[in-house]
């Protein structure tokens, strides 16, 4: 059963959903998502050998590259769209450019055959720096025009992304033995949790509200293309065997959503955490389809 889940994490996501908007109880979730982010991320941090695994890295240059197009010139494309779109759109659009690659690209990397250290690197890398580049991508882009403040978004983000990496560190120093014969439980734990932090977000708004009153088609439509154009770019990206663009293309187009989930509720308004979340949708899609190409030409 667990692994049924762990394959399928997406349905984790659709369930949080529908009790974030259907159930009342999800409400008294909405204070805690912080919380429960931080624990998902000190559970994946937990099976990360972070001393060694920098040692392990051989093509500094691909790194450069991949880290560099995850976090810097992939958000560019907001320039390009936010002259078509709305703003709740575009700035939706913008919170999912700017985040670092998911914390689940190793394990799909490793399905679908790619390369699984370097998704690691990518993950940890872009997680590490992700702190100080998504306030001062948004301050860049949105100028002073918006209410948010910059030490709010370096605050929040540091405690997100620093504590669970420097706990972890700790403990698998000291209870390396016991992480070993638990760590299989930690994804199907992380996606449970992740199912009340979905709910719970949702709950902090009023989603039929929001649905009713906004035009979300074309949305919708946009974040299919978006999905399936990052899964391309991402794979074209680079030069190489096919694990390394697989991985590539995973790195791109699969982005840490729970953080942006989470970062939306924070900052932005109801309208733009709706089209935030409805992006696991068309990504998931996406990477069914991926996988299935995946398969056939590696």
């Amino acid at each position: 059963m667990s692994n049924f889940i762990v394959k399928n994490f997406w349905l984790t996501f659709l369930i949080g959903m529908f009790f974030g908007v259907f159930s009342g109880f999800s409400k008294k979730l909405s204070p805690y998502i912080l919380y429960m982010l931080i624990f998902i991320l000190f559970l994946s941090c937990l099976q990360i050998d972070l001393r060694n695994l920098f040692v392990r890295i051989k093509n500094y240059k691909l790194i450069f590259w991949l880290v560099l197009w995850i976090l810097i010139l992939l958000p560019l494309l907001y320039i390009l769209l936010r002259v078509f779109l709305d703003l709740d759109v575009s700035l939706a659009i913008l919170i999912l450019l700017v985040m670092p690659a998911g914390m689940t690209i190793p394990f799909y990397s490793s399905l679908f055959k790619g390369d699984m250290e370097l998704a690691l690197v990518l993950t940890v890398i872009t997680s590490l720096l992700c702190p100080f580049t998504i306030p001062l991508l948004i301050k860049f882009f949105l100028g002073t025009g918006f209410s948010i403040n910059f030490l709010d978004m370096l605050t929040m983000l540091s405690l997100v992304i620093f504590i669970p990496f420097l706990v972890s560190i700790l403990i698998r120093k000291f209870a390396l033995v016991f992480i070993e014969k638990t760590k299989k439980y930690y994804s199907f734990l992380s996606l449970f949790v992740s199912m009340f932090l979905m709910a719970g977000a949702i709950a902090k708004i009023d989603f039929l509200e929001v649905l009713k009153g906004s035009e979300l088609v074309y949305p919708f439509i946009l974040l299919f293309v978006l999905a399936f154009v990052l899964h391309i770019i991402g794979f074209f990206i680079v030069r190489g065997d096919i694990k390394t663009r697989i991985t590539s293309s995973l790195a791109i187009a699969y982005m840490n959503s729970t953080l942006a989930i989470v970062f939306a509720a924070s900052f932005f308004s109801p309208k733009v955490l709706v089209i935030v979340t409805l992006y696991q949708i068309p990504v998931n899609i996406a990477l069914m389809f991926s996988g299935i190409i995946f398969r056939k030409i590696n």
